[in-house]
């Protein structure tokens, strides 16, 4: 497991760092409310559904609680509070709540652990992540693909050779992806782990 990332390059005008390349964090994909509540299911004995109302039940109970003003926390997640967007007045007799709040905002602050012995903070919930660039990933799970079409059309008789790679790329070498988080293959930047 890994979080993938993308070299973006910094093309704002008036940036400090014009031209230069920086990681950008992508999502590979989407856990929604059926499939966290499906994954717990297995790792405990309370029933799909049950989850599925317990979950609905906390995000009301969260809304409910932060409408209040309260700061809302769950313990080894962290905790929700509202922010507000506003403009400044001139004076604090002049603010007003109508023409000075333009909006809410919920602030989510992850739990975090301080160490004893050396003062560092940890986050549990990033403990462990590996970081991959997407393209080593694509290019691993494009080989793999023609790994598998090659074994599966070799079973059946048709040549080896007569599988192309589905993203087009036809470099079936692959010799500079890393996926693994060894350091086999790869400087050692692409693969970082946390």
């Amino acid at each position: 497991m890994s979080v993938k990332y993308r070299l973006v390059q910094e093309k704002r005008k008036n940036a400090k760092n014009l031209g230069k390349w920086y990681a950008r964090a992508v999502a590979v994909g989407m856990a929604d409310t059926k499939v966290l509540a499906k994954n717990i299911g297995l790792r405990c004995t309370v029933t799909y559904p049950d989850i599925l109302a317990v979950i609905s039940s906390l995000v009301t109970e969260i809304s409910l609680q932060l409408q209040e003003g309260k700061r809302v926390k769950l313990d080894g997640l962290g905790s929700f509070k509202i922010g507000l967007k506003t403009s400044a007045a001139e004076t604090a007799s002049t603010f007003s709540p109508a023409s000075n709040i333009h909006g809410l905002h919920v602030l989510f602050s992850p739990e975090v652990t301080v160490d004893s012995s050396n003062h560092l903070r940890h986050n549990p919930l990033i403990e462990g992540i590996r970081v991959e660039n997407l393209a080593d990933y694509q290019d691993a799970g494009t080989q793999i693909a023609v790994n598998e079409r090659k074994s599966k059309n070799a079973g059946n008789g048709a040549a080896a050779g007569d599988d192309k790679p589905a993203s087009g790329n036809t470099d079936n070498n692959n010799s500079g992806s890393n996926t693994t988080g060894s350091g086999s293959g790869s400087t050692g930047d692409d693969n970082k782990e946390f």
